[in-house]
């Protein structure tokens, strides 16, 4: 069975939205394997041995030109807890979008701690998380005691995002104070995106002060990416 010496596979996983993440495999593979392999990602059958061929001349296929960044998904399917799209290109390559929800831990840093028996105040701490080239955070004055928890002011928002933009930074104090079930709760709201329109994501970074317990913030990115370029 002839072999190919060299095909190049581009897989690129996105934990936040690094775009950049992109990486070359050369490896020895079979055209057989190829062949299964693009059948079982939905290549059209058809398409499959002109695929392959270019792959083992060295040519840059479809999902990999800049001229095809704007090309519309095929089939598109998302709800609130994520999504799928898949997009297929003229000469028959497939890319695949998948989109899951995801959180990470933040912290409460710096400012000026105070407490006492049972109680806290905290001010100018600065609440900050990053996930990938994604970091962002705001500034808060809290304060805690047995059955209260309160959030006094927020302020101070920012986000960077590295080989990227973002937009509709928005902070506010979702909920002052805590009752017995609910926490007080602050949030910073923006979008992320990549440079040339790869992708992009909704972030937010939310600060919570308990009834009874210490603060604490999470970095959530509601549609999530994991995205697979199938060559």
């Amino acid at each position: 069975m002839k072999r190919i010496t060299k095909i190049i596979a581009i897989i690129l996983t996105v934990l936040s939205i690094n775009c950049t993440s992109v990486f070359a495999i050369e490896t020895s593979v079979s055209r057989y394997e190829i062949k299964q392999k693009l059948l079982e990602v939905g290549v059209n059958e058809n398409k499959i041995d002109s695929l392959v061929t270019k792959i083992q001349d060295g040519e840059k296929l479809d999902c990999m030109k800049e001229k095809y960044n704007n090309i519309k998904p095929t089939v598109k399917s998302w709800t609130d807890t994520g999504g799928y799209e898949k997009y297929v290109y003229p000469d028959g390559s497939v890319k695949t979008l998948s989109v899951t929800p995801a959180i990470v831990t933040g912290s409460i840093i710096d400012g000026t701690r105070t407490s006492g028996s049972n109680w806290y105040e905290w001010t100018s701490a600065r609440v900050i998380a990053s996930w990938g080239v994604v970091t962002a955070s705001f500034y808060a004055n809290i304060f805690g005691a047995t059955g209260q928890g309160k959030i006094n002011k927020v302020w101070g928002k920012g986000a960077t995002v590295v080989g990227g933009t973002f937009s509709g930074l928005d902070l506010k104090t979702v909920r002052a104070e805590t009752t017995n079930s609910t926490p007080a709760q602050a949030r910073l709201y923006f979008i992320g995106k990549c440079t040339g329109d790869f992708g992009q994501s909704t972030f937010y970074l939310r600060l919570y002060v308990p009834y009874n317990s210490a603060p604490y913030a999470k970095f959530s990115m509601p549609n999530g990416i994991d995205v697979l370029l199938l060559i």
